[in-house]
C-alpha cells in the first residue's frame, strides 16, 4: 500500500516563500545534474553528497540538495511543500530557513555516526522532510492530514496526523530492521529520516519551553532573544490584538483586510453601546 501525504487540514494566508525557494533549489540543482553528461554529473554529485566514511558537516547541508533522479525528488518536495508552508506561517520566514538547514544537518549525522551498513554516499532532503513532521507535531498535532493512498485503487482522504506519522515512522523501523538484521539493502537512509524526525520534535520543544520565558525587552541581545524564544507568533498575535491599525497598515491581503474591517466595526459598535449605555 502507497501512502503520500500531499496537504493538510489547515488554510494559510501568508505566502511561504522559503519553502517555495527550497523547492525551486532543488529543483534546479536536478536540471543542471541532468543538463550535464553523465561522467560530469557524477563527479558533481560525488563533489557535494555526504560521504559515509566521515561527517562533513558542509556536505551534510548540500547532499541535501541532490536527488538521484525525478522520483526521489518529486517525492521528497511533496511531502516536505505539504508540511512546510503551514510551518512557515507559524515560525517565520528566517526561523523556517534556520530549522531547514539544521534538520538537514542532524539527519546526515545521525545518518553517518549510528548506520552500521557501509555506503560511499547519501543524498537527498527526506531527513529534513522527516524533521519537519516532527517540528509540525508540537503546533498542529491535532490537524488532519491529506493523503494519496494506492489500495487496489487510487484515492484521496484524510488521516489524524499522528497517526500519519506513526505509520511512517513504522515504516522506516521496519527498513531500518531489514538493513541491519537481515543485511537488504533498501536504498532508503532510515537512520536519517527517524534522525530528522528526533531533531524536529527536539527543535520543536526548545522552541516551545522559550516561548513561556520571559525576557524583558531592554537591549539588542534581549530582543534578539525574544525573537527567536516566539517562533508560534504569541508575541505578534498580542501586539497585533493591542494595535491592529499600525500592525496591520502594511498587509495588502483581502482576506486580511476584511478581518481587519470586520474587527473594527465591532470595536466600533462596542463603543456606541457603551456611551449609550
Amino acid at each position: 500500500m502507497l501512502i503520500v501525504p500531499i496537504g493538510v487540514e489547515h488554510k494559510t494566508i501568508r505566502t511561504a516563500y522559503v519553502t517555495y525557494a527550497i523547492i525551486a533549489f532543488n529543483t534546479a540543482v536536478l536540471v543542471y545534474c541532468t543538463a550535464l553528461p553523465q561522467a560530469q554529473a557524477e563527479a558533481f554529485i560525488a563533489a557535494w553528497e555526504a560521504p559515509g566514511s566521515r561527517f562533513d558537516p558542509l556536505l551534510a547541508i548540500t547532499s541535501g540538495f541532490l536527488h538521484a533522479g525525478w522520483t526521489h525528488l518529486i517525492g521528497n518536495m511533496v511531502v516536505f511543500w505539504a508540511f512546510a508552508r503551514v510551518l512557515e506561517e507559524k515560525l517565520g520566514h528566517v526561523r523556517m530557513a534556520f530549522a531547514y538547514l539544521i534538520l538537514l544537518f542532524f539527519s546526515k549525522l545521525a545518518l553517518q555516526r549510528l548506520t552500521l551498513v557501509s555506503y560511499s554516499g547519501s543524498l537527498g532532503a527526506s531527513g529534513a522532510v522527516m524533521g519537519m513532521l516532527g517540528l509540525f507535531w508540537f503546533t498542529f498535532s491535532k490537524t488532519r492530514a491529506k493523503i494519496f493512498y494506492w489500495f487496489l485503487f487510487p484515492n484521496v482522504g484524510f488521516v489524524w496526523f499522528p497517526l500519519l506519522a506513526a505509520c511512517l515512522l513504522a515504516s522506516d523501523l521496519v527498513h531500518l530492521y531489514l538493513e541491519h538484521e537481515l543485511h537488504v539493502s533498501t536504498g532508503i537512509g532510515s537512520l536519517a529520516h527517524l534522525g530528522g524526525f528526533a531533531a524536529g520534535l527536539v527543535l520543536g520543544g526548545l522552541w516551545r519551553i522559550a516561548a513561556v520565558t520571559r525576557v524583558p525587552e531592554e537591549d539588542m541581545a534581549t530582543r534578539l532573544w525574544n525573537w527567536l524564544r516566539d517562533p508560534f507568533g504569541r508575541k505578534a498575535r498580542a501586539r497585533l490584538e493591542a494595535q491592529p491599525d499600525r500592525a496591520m497598515d502594511r498587509i495588502k491581503n483581502p482576506r486580511i483586510q476584511r478581518a481587519r474591517a470586520a474587527l473594527l466595526a465591532q470595536r466600533a459598535r462596542k463603543s456606541r453601546e457603551a456611551n449609550s449605555a
